[in-house]
């Protein structure tokens, strides 16, 4: 009775240890002294997408590391040193990044068994990490961004101001009075671009009014007139569709 007992316990506790083992969600597997795994949890087989029969007592670097030979696997540095090693590498299996860890696996009499192989998924700290870099990117072009435009400024004012003496000094019969207006046209398209990337960290939202389109489109052409030119390119304007006022941003329009 006794006996029986007993033997009732030890199927308990190791159906509890299994069952403890099983609930982790990292992905753990023990491995022999000739690497072979010897046992795993159920999220090892679910995550390498094997039946639990087909990866036991095959050996680590073939079944997890299929670039991996035994003499450089992590595993041997820790049947030598007996030491623990602490995300010793990433891997990628399916979709998933793991960073990998190996503790030495001692029996009850402290003789060295093998080592426990512990997989832990980071791919959200991954994603996060990534998040994070191109952020600072952002962060670091922001800032370019804002030097570029502080150098255009300068010359811009120069320019700006100059072109209004210049308009101030011609006669008023001077007949090419428009070329002027074209031209301080382009300079404040210019201005409004270098204030965007001023604003490029922290971009505004743009003020929609009521405005014509074809004129919006015709002035459009006439900025890349030159370059339309260089091309080659025919334009042709066929203004159809009514009503042609829309709500909208001039600038963001044109850019």
């Amino acid at each position: 009775v006794n006996l029986n007992k007993l033997y009732e316990q030890v199927l308990k506790e190791k159906a509890d240890w299994q069952n403890t083992f099983d609930s982790i969600s990292d992905m753990i597997c023990i491995l022999d002294k000739d690497a072979r795994i010897t046992r795993m949890n159920r999220s090892f087989s679910a995550r390498m997408k094997k039946p639990y029969e087909s990866l036991l007592g095959a050996r680590c670097h073939e079944a997890i590391h299929s670039t991996c030979s035994p003499s450089t696997c992590p595993f041997s540095a820790v049947m030598e040193t007996k030491q623990s090693i602490r995300n010793v590498m990433e891997i990628q299996i399916g979709d998933a990044v793991f960073t990998t860890s190996l503790f030495p696996f001692f029996d009850a009499e402290s003789k060295l068994h093998g080592a426990v192989y512990v997989f832990r998924d980071i791919t959200d700290q991954k994603a996060l990490e990534n998040k994070l870099l191109q952020s600072d990117k952002m962060a670091a072009i922001g800032t370019l961004a804002a030097e570029i435009a502080h150098e255009i400024n300068n010359p811009l004012d120069y320019i700006t101001n100059y072109l209004y003496l210049l308009s101030e000094s011609l006669p008023p019969e001077f007949g090419k009075r428009e070329y002027l207006k074209k031209i301080e046209a382009g300079i404040d398209n210019l201005a409004a671009l270098t204030r965007d990337l001023l604003e490029f960290s922290r971009p505004q939202i743009d003020i929609f009014v009521s405005l014509d389109m074809h004129r919006v489109i015709d002035e459009s052409l006439e900025f890349s007139g030159k370059y339309i030119q260089e091309k080659q390119v025919k334009v042709i304007r066929d203004y159809r569709c009514r009503p042609h006022r829309v709500a909208g941003s001039v600038r963001m329009l044109q850019q």
